[in-house]
């Protein structure tokens, strides 16, 4: 389902891991992630608003069952996936921080 708005994307993001994993290791993994703003607490989750003028991406409302993890997911689209996203391809075929 695609919502028109003015600024940002959104996804619910569902993966099927190779082994099971917990809340908590997921948590982390995304506390760790850089460029990923993980947002309060897994209930919590992240709007378009939030997101906009930000580079990071948001994360929020982590479910964990077994080797399945789903969350919710916002970016700017026109600040990350545009402008943010040339900078960070260009540092890593370069392999400089600009």
């Amino acid at each position: 389902v695609r919502i028109p708005v003015h600024t940002g994307h959104s996804e619910s993001v569902y993966v099927e891991l190779s082994r099971e994993t917990s809340l908590e290791e997921v948590l982390e993994a995304f506390r760790a992630a850089p460029g990923v703003t993980f947002s309060g607490d897994a209930d919590d989750f992240p709007t378009p608003l939030e997101a906009a003028g930000d580079p990071s991406t948001f994360v929020g409302r982590v479910r964990v069952e077994g080797n399945v993890v789903q969350y919710w997911c916002v970016s700017d689209n026109l600040l990350k996936g545009a402008a943010t996203n040339a900078v960070q391809i260009a540092e890593e075929l370069v392999g400089v921080r600009v």
